[in-house]
């Protein structure tokens, strides 16, 4: 048991590197009066998109596929919102961290 754990563990802790930066987008969309992209990255993320890739990787390549799906989800959430926020901020030409001189 506990060496399918630390196995497990290594596998499903990937997805935190993707969780955080999804995490500030959904932030940074929300902000930017785009809450309803917001909710469907937060939504896909925590429900749609974990589920799908539990489902099709546990299939695919067992109880290993399980622990991916976390970082499944995560990276395909990267792959689809992180241009609507690269966007966002492009077209308001503003940096994602003002200076500090700015902030007056």
């Amino acid at each position: 048991m506990q060496s399918l754990a630390e196995e497990g563990i290594r596998l499903y802790f990937l997805g935190f590197l993707l969780a955080g930066c999804n995490q500030m987008t959904a932030t940074f969309l929300s902000t930017g009066g785009q809450t309803g992209t917001a909710f469907r990255l937060s939504f896909f993320r925590g429900c749609a998109g974990i589920t799908a890739a539990a489902f099709l990787l546990s299939h695919l390549l067992g109880t290993g596929g399980v622990w991916l799906s976390f970082a499944a989800a995560e990276g395909i959430a990267s792959i689809l919102w992180l241009p609507a926020a690269l966007r966002r901020r492009k077209k308001e030409d503003a940096p994602l961290c003002p200076a500090p001189e700015s902030v007056v």
